[in-house]
Order: structure tokens, then C-alpha cells, then sequence
């Protein structure tokens, strides 16, 4: 598989044992996502790749090869690319989690979660869907 991500270690120990660390807790997360409703998996493991990227390539390769998200990850890490049943699923996990929360949240609150969620799926929808060339 041609991920074309770069898988290069951290040059000190402390830091790509905090990197290996943050990774195993993303990974954790993103796993706990696949059962979770609104708790998403593939952005939490794209955290956890790039985290393995830079601290333990073993691990990193093990994401990068998983035969339903290492494409994904892949695609992403390496070109920058989400396809669109990615951004569809991650559109509607952010619609549906605002409906949940905005109405028991404070205003202050409520519009700073609004702007943030607004800026996070302009920038999903502007993603390409397809490597170029």
C-alpha cells in the first residue's frame, strides 16, 4: 500500500514516549467510538497515527494497513484527503452532537460551540475527495 505518510521517530525518548502515550489514548478513544454513538473513531485515529508516526512506526504501520480505516487514515495523513462517506458521517456526527447540546448549554457557550463547529465542517467540506494527479 502506498501511504505516503511519513513515518519518521521523534529524536528524544521523553518525547516520543509522551507521543506513544497520547497515541494509545487516541487509539483508545477512537475505539471506544465504534460503540459510542457520537464519539468518533476515524478522527481520533488519525490523532493516534500521527502520534505513532512520530514515536513508534510499528504502531503506525499497524493503522495505516487496517483493512477498513487504514485507506482512510492513509489518504489523509499522507494527501490531505477525505472522501465523502467520510465527510458525510463526520457532518452528521457534528450536527447531531450540536442538537444534543446546544439546547442544555449556556449561550455564551452555545455560540462558541456554534462558531467552532461551523469552522470545523467549512473546513471538512473543502477538503478534496480524490488525490490529484
Amino acid at each position: 500500500m502506498d501511504t505516503a505518510v511519513r513515518i519518521r521517530p521523534a529524536g528524544s525518548r521523553p518525547l516520543r514516549m509522551a507521543l506513544s502515550a497520547a497515541g494509545a489514548t487516541c487509539f483508545a478513544l477512537g475505539a471506544l467510538g465504534l460503540a459510542v454513538p457520537l464519539l468518533p473513531t476515524t478522527v481520533f485515529w488519525i490523532a493516534a497515527a500521527w502520534c505513532f508516526a512520530k514515536s513508534s512506526p510499528r504502531l503506525a504501520q499497524r493503522l495505516l494497513t487496517h483493512p477498513r480505516y487504514g485507506r482512510t487514515l492513509a489518504d489523509w495523513l499522507g494527501h490531505g484527503v477525505l472522501d465523502a462517506r467520510a465527510k458525510r458521517y463526520a457532518s452528521l456526527g457534528i450536527l447531531a452532537s450540536l442538537t444534543l447540546t446546544l439546547p442544555v448549554t449556556p449561550l455564551p457557550l452555545a455560540v462558541l460551540l456554534a462558531c467552532g463547529a461551523t469552522t470545523l465542517l467549512v473546513y471538512l467540506l473543502t477538503r478534496p475527495e480524490r488525490r490529484r494527479g
